[in-house]
């Protein structure tokens, strides 16, 4: 199975430094010496449903397992 996940993170204004403009690799976000893990909550965990060609039904249940803050990727930080 391949899967590509794609995240949104919406901050509060306070909780934001200047972007960094370089765009970085997954190997380099992963070793980042200035990673912080972040403790949450989870809220709302959903089934997504699928229809494949065959009629077979895909169920597939995304788990949150780590939310990590990579502080050296913005300027004021």
């Amino acid at each position: 199975m391949n899967a590509t996940t794609t995240v949104a993170v919406f901050s509060p204004p306070e909780l934001k430094g200047i972007p960094s403009t370089k765009a970085y690799s997954p190997q380099e976000l992963e070793s980042s010496v200035e990673k912080e893990d972040l403790e949450f909550e989870t809220i709302k965990e959903d089934w997504n449903e699928y229809a494949l060609e065959d009629g077979t039904k895909l169920h597939v249940k995304p788990i949150l397992t780590l939310i990590s803050s990579i502080l050296k990727h913005y300027l004021n930080f």
